[in-house]
Order: structure tokens, then C-alpha cells, then sequence
């Protein structure tokens, strides 16, 4: 009996040791399925508030969500929910976080490519862009890729995409549209008139056409013409405003003036300063460490 005792008591350590594992492995089995029934519940929650559009206590619901269980869905909410809040630099780090999981999807890539555009980070947006285009050279793609680089000063790379989409689609409003507005950057104001004048004459013209023909009528000094559009969208005191914005254009150089044509603040530093400061999104995404307390929700 004594010799057999060391292999009795290894045969013992060895049961004892695989009843852990078995119980450790129970344990992470059962704090999973909670976490993954927590996360649910919290969406669930979550997009309640968002559909509401009460997107704070949604983007604080989500960021528990994926503390729990982080997937790509619940990501993906993260990011739509930061741009509904008009966060884009923190929506931009969310895309940029689902890329890099799913760096061959196309759509993930074409998501990164508007979030940088829209965090005004755009040679970025347009590095991923052209990746893109390697990937689906779709209509919508070049399309976005033309604006990106409108933004840049590129007017006759970003005319020749409008062009490819216009070719293979003819109806295609708004690559018409934005090849208008795009001659018009360029200063070349009679071809983009008449390219804007083409679409709204169409039936199927929609009011923003208009807005954009009354513009180039407003910058070129043609005020009652400009006025006889806007008119017919808004009240006297707004178009007394955008005709006053179209005298001061010519005060801006090139770089603000295709800045607030697509929709930005003429100055570029605003921007940096309203980012300042901003937590990193991975920060507030990230698991928290072992040992260290649940309870309390993230700040956004």
C-alpha cells in the first residue's frame, strides 16, 4: 500500500484539479449567458430610447451592452447613435473599430469612409475611398468618393467620378447634381447653371435643385432671381440671411467656400476645438479590469 500511495494521492490532486476546472468552467459558462442576457436586455432598452430619438441614455444603454458582450452590432448602434449626437470624431473611432475587425467588408469600409468624412478627416475618407472602389466601383461609391474629393480641391477628378456614375446611370440626380455644384467650385458658373437649370426643370426635380441653382444666381450678383426660388421654401427673414451669405462668399478663399457648400463651418478650427477633449472611444468601450466595480454606467 505504501507504494501505491503517491499514485493514489496523484490520482487524488488530479480529480480535485479537474473538479476545479470543471467548476471554473461552469462558472464562466453561467457569467456568460448572464452578460449575454444582460447585454440583450440592454439593448433592447436601448434601442427604445433610440427610436424615441433620446439618444444619450441610448449611447449610455449600448456602451453597457458591449461592455458585456462586445459584438459588432452593438458597435455599429454605438457609432449611429455618436453621429445622431452630432459626435462625429467619436462615431469615426467606432467605424474605425469595426474596420479593423472586418477589414474585407465592403460595407464596414464604405462606413469608415463617410464617418471620416464627416469628422472632416478627408484624406482619410479619401485613402478609404479609393480602397473601396477596388473592392465595389458601385455608382454610390464613386459618387462618394467624387465628393470627397470636391472637398479637397480635386474638382476634375471629383467631375470625372460624377461622369462615370452619370454614364452608367443617366438618371442619376445626384451625381448631376453635385457635377453642378462641383463646376461651380471650379468657377466655371455658366456650365454649372446650366446643369443645375436642366434638373430643375424635371418633374421628378426635388427642392434642394432649386436651392442650390439659387445659390449660383446669389454669388453671381442675379439677388432677385436667388430670391424668387428661395422664396418658395422659406420665411422672409432666412432669405434675407442667404442673401446676405451670398454677397460675403466672395470674401472667403477657395478652401471655406467648398467647406460650407457641402455643408461645414467655413472655419476648420471649430471643428478641432469642439473634439478637444473628448474621451477615447475605445476607453469607454473597453472591458473593465478584473477586480474593478460594474456597477456604475460609462460617461459619454
Amino acid at each position: 500500500m505504501s507504494r501505491l500511495f503517491p499514485f493514489v494521492r496523484l490520482f487524488v490532486v488530479l480529480l480535485v484539479l479537474g473538479a476545479l476546472s470543471s467548476c471554473a468552467l461552469k462558472e464562466e459558462a453561467y457569467r456568460n449567458a448572464a452578460n449575454e442576457e444582460a447585454a440583450s436586455s440592454l439593448i433592447k432598452i436601448g434601442d427604445s430610447s433610440f427610436e424615441a430619438e433620446n439618444y444619450p441614455p441610448a449611447l449610455d444603454l449600448y456602451l453597457r451592452a458591449y461592455k458585456k458582450k462586445p459584438e459588432d452590432a452593438t458597435l455599429e448602434k454605438i457609432a449611429l447613435t455618436f453621429a445622431r449626437m452630432g459626435n462625429a470624431q467619436a462615431s469615426y473611432q467606432a467605424y474605425v473599430m469595426l474596420h479593423q475587425k472586418n477589414p474585407k467588408d465592403p460595407l464596414y469600409l464604405k462606413n469608415l469612409a463617410q464617418a471620416a468624412f464627416y469628422a472632416e478627416d478627408f484624406e482619410a475618407s479619401q485613402k478609404h475611398y479609393q480602397a473601396l472602389l477596388q473592392m465595389d466601383p458601385s455608382d454610390g461609391n464613386r459618387l462618394g468618393a467624387g465628393v470627397v474629393e470636391d472637398v479637397l480641391g480635386h474638382h476634375d477628378t471629383a467631375q470625372n467620378y460624377y461622369r462615370q456614375v452619370i454614364q452608367h446611370s443617366p438618371r442619376h440626380l445626384n451625381a448631376k447634381n453635385n457635377l453642378g455644384l462641383s463646376l461651380f467650385l471650379q468657377g466655371k458658373v455658366t456650365e454649372a447653371e446650366s446643369t443645375l437649370k436642366a434638373l430643375t426643370e424635371r418633374t421628378d426635380t426635388e427642392p434642394r435643385f432649386e436651392m442650390n441653382l439659387a445659390m449660383i444666381y446669389g454669388v453671381s450678383g442675379r439677388s432677385a432671381q436667388a430670391e424668387a426660388l428661395l422664396n418658395k421654401y422659406f420665411s422672409v427673414d432666412q432669405v434675407a440671411s442667404m442673401l446676405q451669405f451670398y454677397q460675403d462668399y466672395s470674401l472667403l478663399n477657395d478652401e471655406q467656400r467648398r467647406r460650407v457648400v457641402y455643408g461645414f463651418s467655413e472655419n476648420k478650427e471649430t471643428t478641432a476645438q469642439a473634439n478637444a477633449g473628448q474621451d477615447s472611444l475605445k476607453a469607454l468601450v473597453a472591458p473593465p479590469a478584473s477586480g474593478s466595480p460594474t456597477s456604475s454606467p460609462p460617461k459619454p
